[in-house]
């Protein structure tokens, strides 16, 4: 039969299955025809989950309503696995559940399967599953929980709205019902070790939690995606999760997140080395260093003049302050001096659309990718004010990218904009942007993204920056990308807080992959062969998560999670080391 490796979280129960053959531990055929021969995908999770229902602790009765959908309103049901969706991305198929209570989905809980091929063979499977979930929830019986159909949509609203009193004038988009194990600490996003600016995502003032809201227990809450304007934010879309019987908001979210003062990627320090090529420079200094290159897939000219609008990207004005958005006419070049606003927007357009480009290129489909995202993105080259920032905000569902917007690099005047750094688009759109489709939330679990991953591996094969291990060197902020496991940068040690924190240890694993495929060979084409796979391998495992992780189950070096086998399981995995750290170019 096959070797299975599982991890186990410190409570005990099994988070990840690595199901691995080899000629020495081929299935027998009636391991094999009982996994392989199913007829559709979800007929072959269906019977690996039922044949491995003991090693995942799942009771029996939880698999009988797989083939259905969370109901929209509560059933007489209690824990139930329900059919969430199926995702084909290249030769692989997902196939989720979520995890139920009531017929609802209990947030970011569930399984899903990973499957290869034309014959749906199991190569993997991921658990956010939540053990000993109440079999009621507190304050409410099945008799008035009918009271809470979606039929009544108008009451959820009303409930919103007299929660969340500091967000009058709100426009709620959309509401339903689910199951929220409640926690304090997660109740407001708070970043945690921004080294160098201390913004942290906006927030509402809210009414305490009544006492009767007890820590660790499952809810029925209203989900409500609403649009609310803040200061200096401009419109933004917002979560909110309210417990109707008490009214209290028991999660809150603005949906937008975004790298503060991060300028990266192809900026003047990566391109020459020298650190006075900073974003106080002046244009003297600055548009000798401006780079000829083609603007691709832009519309035609309307009335002689050219838009900087295409299939992927489209400049426009999301928040304050509105500049005017450039045009030029024939023969139609953008070329504007580094200290501008119209500089900043022809690299807003290039640097987005190059993202999405690169994606294309290494091998995914830009519309199965980006499922939920509309295109083209609307990218506002300088919003928010004058701050040093960047966001990639989520849609009004919640299902995709919604904008991405930028504001400066430096506070000087003239203003240079931070869409000038290729480093700080692959954070915003190579981080968050690729988590919206995908997990319904602009960050992991367990690390704010993998933006600075993406952005420190595919700018390293040619970069002159002299340390290749600061993260951002155009304004260093103080993040890297080779943080030691003995200095508490390894998963579980003191510096693994759930944000920019451990998006270092995790940056710091992805670089150690690249470096160990390839990027540290004396070829340039080898060093960006390296880039190009170690990327692909992050946007794939990206496109296989359902539902959001919620701590890493791949990563080396983790403290607080261990490999266990079960105990009438075949022989250990064989497990290739890890080779040491190689040296630096």
């Amino acid at each position: 039969m096959a070797d299975t490796n599982i991890l186990y979280d410190e409570q005990g129960h099994p988070r990840h299955f690595n199901v691995i053959e080899d000629a020495d531990t081929a299935p027998t055929a009636a391991r094999a025809s009982s996994v392989r021969s199913a007829a559709s995908a979800q007929e072959a999770a269906k019977q690996f989950l039922a044949s491995h229902a003991d090693l995942l602790q799942l009771k029996r009765n939880v698999m009988q309503s797989m083939d259905v959908r969370a109901s929209l309103a509560p059933v007489a049901e209690d824990e139930a696995l329900r059919f969430e969706s199926e995702k084909h991305t290249m030769d692989s198929t997902v196939v989720s559940y979520n995890q139920t209570m009531f017929g609802l989905p209990i947030y970011q809980a569930g399984v899903s399967v990973v499957m290869h091929g034309p014959q749906n063979q199991v190569k993997a499977a991921t658990s956010t599953l939540h053990y000993d979930v109440a079999a009621q929830p507190p304050g409410h019986s099945m008799a008035n929980m009918g009271a809470l159909d979606t039929a009544a949509s108008g009451a959820h609203d009303n409930v919103v709205r007299r929660a969340i009193p500091a967000a009058q004038g709100m426009r709620i988009n959309r509401t339903r019902l689910l199951v929220y194990q409640y926690d304090p600490a997660d109740r407001i996003h708070h970043e945690h070790g921004d080294p160098g600016f201390g913004a942290q995502p906006p927030s509402l003032t809210l009414p305490p939690v009544p006492a009767s809201i007890k820590p660790g227990t499952h809810y029925i809450v209203v989900d409500a995606l609403f649009s609310y304007a803040m200061p200096n934010w401009g419109t933004l879309n917002w979560r909110a999760f309210v417990e109707p019987e008490s009214g209290a908001v028991l999660f809150l979210r603005a949906l937008v997140d975004g790298v503060t003062g991060l300028v990266f990627d192809r900026d003047p320090i990566t391109k020459t080395g020298n650190l006075a090529n900073l974003p106080t420079a002046s244009n003297a200094v600055l548009d000798p260093l401006r780079d000829p290159v083609q603007l691709v897939d832009l519309g035609p000219p309307a009335a002689g003049h050219q838009n900087l609008s295409g299939t992927f990207v489209r400049i426009a004005n999301v928040d304050p302050p509105t500049p005017a958005i450039p045009t030029t006419i024939a023969p139609f070049n953008f070329a504007f001096d580094a200290r501008t606003d119209d500089f900043a927007a022809v690299n807003a357009y290039y640097h987005c659309d190059r993202f999405f480009r690169t994606v294309r290129d290494i091998g995914f489909n830009i519309p199965t990718y980006f499922d939920g995202t509309s295109f083209p993105v609307p990218v506002d080259h300088h919003a928010l004010g004058n701050v040093i920032n960047a966001q990639c905000r989520g849609n009004t569902l919640s299902t995709g990218i919604g904008s991405v917007v930028f504001s400066l690099a430096d506070l000087s005047n003239p203003p240079i904009g931070i869409a000038a750094d290729w480093r700080v688009v692959l954070h915003e759109l190579g981080g968050h942007g690729i988590l919206w489709d995908h997990v319904d939330s602009p960050n992991f679990g367990f690390s704010h993204s993998a933006g600075d991953s993406i952005a420190v591996i595919l700018n390293d094969p040619e970069t002159q920056a002299p340390d290749r291990f600061v993260s951002f060197p155009w304004v260093n902020i103080g993040r890297r990308h080779d943080r030691p496991v003995a200095g508490g940068w390894g998963w579980g040690g003191a510096n693994d807080l759930n944000g920019y924190f451990s998006e270092q240890i995790l940056a710091t694993s992805h670089f150690r992959l690249y470096r160990s495929i390839g990027g540290d060979s004396a070829s340039l084409a080898r060093r960006q062969f390296a880039a190009s796979s170690a990327v692909y391998l992050i946007l794939r495992a990206v496109g296989q998560l359902t539902p959001r992780p919620t701590r890493p189950t791949h990563s080396a070096g983790s403290s607080s999670w261990k490999r266990r086998m079960p105990s009438s399981g075949p022989a250990p995995i064989r497990r290739r080391p890890m080779p040491a750290a190689p040296t630096t170019r």
